[in-house]
């Protein structure tokens, strides 16, 4: 195994199967093979996911009052690549994962993780002070917290989910 992990090894891996080396499951198969119609498609698309995430923040616009820019330069200040998330005004990524305590921003809670899918969730819904709102999929409250945010911690939050261990988190 240390051979083979080392690139040392006389392992030929066209012996192994397309779908074998992409790691796809038997059921999803062949409605990525469907969706995917040539070899160079598919193989270029399952790579992706095989890929570790990026590492995306938010930063707490109730502590940041400049905004993402100053926490921004404040990680990069820090040594770390990091760029604004291309679609969530508030969000930084990294692509690589870091040591979080090193962060920055991170212990103070300037920035906080969370993926810029969630980020755009609470952006949409565009909560204002004085509303009440309701988060159904509130997981570990990462959500919620944008949420809170953006109300100026002024109205009424609830934070509900199917899973009370998450909620306990």
């Amino acid at each position: 195994l240390r051979e083979f992990k080392g690139g040392k090894s006389n392992y030929n891996d066209s012996i192994m199967g397309l779908q074998t080396r992409l790691e796809c499951p038997d059921w999803a198969w062949s409605g990525l093979n469907e969706v995917f119609p040539t070899q160079d498609e598919l193989t270029f698309q399952l790579n992706h996911l095989l890929r570790a995430p990026p590492l995306d923040l938010r930063v707490n616009t109730l502590k940041c009052k400049a905004g993402r820019d100053e926490a921004l330069c404040a990680i990069q200040s820090a040594g770390f690549d990091a760029e604004a998330t291309p679609w969530s005004p508030i969000g930084i990524r990294l692509d690589k994962r870091v040591p979080l305590g090193a962060l920055p921003g991170l212990l103070d809670g300037v920035v906080e993780p969370q993926d810029e899918g969630s980020q755009l969730v609470a952006a949409l819904l565009d909560a204002q002070p004085g509303e009440t709102v309701a988060d159904y999929c509130a997981g570990t409250g990462g959500k919620t917290l944008a949420i809170a945010a953006q109300m100026q911690n002024k109205g009424r939050l609830y934070s509900l989910d199917v899973d009370g261990d998450r909620l306990e988190r």
